[in-house]
């Protein structure tokens, strides 16, 4: 066997040592709904509500918005995740529009997809808006603050700029991932060490032999 192949098949041994860890709920401000506690998203007022991850990285799956009925839908609702690399931690970049119903008009709880790496210990923006049209739609919220979160904000052009953070109160809002696959230390001393013996050996074979 080659040197090649040895490190191509120790490579994909320490690939399948990695420690695969279950989809997780990693933010949850779900609840019952209270009367008349509501964001009131519209073209010229975005909401931003803010999460922060563990100590693991994960893979975002979904988003899960709590919303409250209205008629007032011609126009076309969006849900975006964005960083908070803004002054004062405030929402910064865009980093992806999650795909969902874009005229969530019902009472009810609306699922948004998408697939971004999170970094540990890091602060996110759940941003909604309505792209165009005098539509209005109403995010539940609770006047609680969250020690999972560092708060909301909330921008009347087009999030161009954001007012400062509020922690007073959180929209009702799940975050759902999968903790990204990583190996443990001892997993990679060990297929490191089998690594070297396989080259050493591999090595070893392909030396002229001596007369």
């Amino acid at each position: 066997m080659k040197i090649k192949s040895l490190l191509q098949a120790g490579a994909l041994a320490l690939a399948l040592t990695a420690t695969t860890l279950p989809a997780a709920v990693i933010f949850d401000s779900l609840g019952p709904v209270p009367d008349g506690v509501q964001a009131q998203v519209r073209s010229d007022a975005y909401y931003a509500d803010s999460f922060v991850v563990g100590p693991h990285n994960y893979q975002l799956t979904s988003v899960v918005l709590s919303m409250s009925a209205t008629t007032h839908d011609s126009g076309n609702f969006f849900v975006q995740l964005w960083d908070a690399t803004g002054t004062g931690n405030r929402p910064g970049n865009l980093i992806q529009t999650l795909s969902g119903n874009a005229k969530p008009a019902a009472e009810t709880t609306y699922s948004y997809a998408g697939s971004v790496s999170l970094a540990a210990n890091t602060a996110y923006f759940v941003v909604l808006g309505v792209s165009s049209g005098p539509a209005e739609y109403f995010w539940n919220a609770a006047f609680v603050s969250n020690p999972n979160s560092i708060g909301y904000s909330m921008s009347t052009n087009g999030g161009a700029s954001w007012d400062p953070l509020i922690t007073a109160a959180t929209g009702y809002m799940q975050i759902n991932a999968d903790l990204s696959p990583v190996p443990e230390p001892s997993e990679w001393a060990a297929v490191s060490v089998a690594m070297l013996g396989l080259v050493y050996v591999a090595k070893r074979r392909l030396a002229p032999v001596r007369q």
